[in-house]
């Protein structure tokens, strides 16, 4: 956090992001967010100032995209249309575990190699074997 010349404060892109990302988990307005975490401060005694809800606002400029499948066809086959409807850099991605197969990581990270990746694992999910290792993955 740091003070702008203005007074106001400056809070880190990691701080929204966090902020932002607690309330697309929780399916919350940006003031029930600031609450939230002027809460868990509260609680855990952190004396750090919360980002006010226009601050998310101004600063939480985000794009969705969505594609609706019928029930019983698989998700990820439709990771390519999905980033074809972006035209700039992916900074983030983020999606249920649907997703959560190696072609959408690699799709992903052809479109955008530094996009952060956000998609929990399937019930089914196993560790793949990838480039740290002795054996061919």
């Amino acid at each position: 956090m740091k003070v702008h010349p203005s007074g106001a404060l400056r809070y880190s892109d990691l701080a929204i992001e966090t902020m932002l990302t607690l309330r697309a988990v929780f399916h919350q307005t940006n003031r029930q967010i600031e609450g939230l975490v002027g809460s868990l401060f509260a609680l855990l005694a952190v004396a750090l100032p919360v980002p006010d809800h226009i601050t998310l606002s101004r600063r939480g400029r985000r794009l969705e995209v969505a594609l609706l499948t019928e029930a019983g066809v698989d998700d990820a086959p439709v990771i390519e249309p999905l980033l074809e409807q972006v035209e700039l850099p992916l900074a983030s991605v983020a999606a249920d575990g649907a997703y959560d197969r190696a072609k959408v990581y690699r799709a992903v990270q052809t479109r955008s190699p530094s996009a952060r990746i956000a998609i929990p694992p399937r019930r089914d999910a196993q560790i793949q074997q990838h480039g740290n290792t002795p054996a061919a993955p």
